[in-house]
């Protein structure tokens, strides 16, 4: 019986910990609107400088090709144009909270 109260402190512990960090904080959220748009400008750039082509769309293409004869390329185009596989997360907190308690919840094959 004293686990459980160990294990409701330990939940209790965790949840405060993780909800001490919402609110506002500097250098939080979404960067201004000019500051996106100058980023994209200096890529785009970047990109007709690599291609050699003074459009940016055919620049964007051209790189695309490029980068389609890297292994990586390859992978990385097929994830946006298919979608990426699903990854699983799994939740490791009753093994955490098990841990500190000392009390096993699940057992190993």
């Amino acid at each position: 019986m004293p686990y459980i109260f160990c294990i409701l402190e330990l939940i209790n512990q965790i949840y405060f910990s993780m909800a001490q960090n919402g609110g506002a904080r500097e250098g939080a959220g979404r960067k201004p609107k000019h500051e996106e748009e100058k980023q994209k400008y200096i890529f785009e750039s970047a990109l007709k400088r690599i291609t050699g082509t003074e459009e940016t769309d055919e620049s964007k293409i051209r790189f695309l090709e490029m980068f389609s004869e890297e292994k990586e390329g390859k992978k990385f185009i097929a994830e946006h144009v298919f979608g990426k596989a699903p990854q699983v997360n799994e939740n490791r907190n009753t093994e955490f909270i098990a841990e500190k308690v000392g009390v096993l919840f699940n057992k190993k094959k």
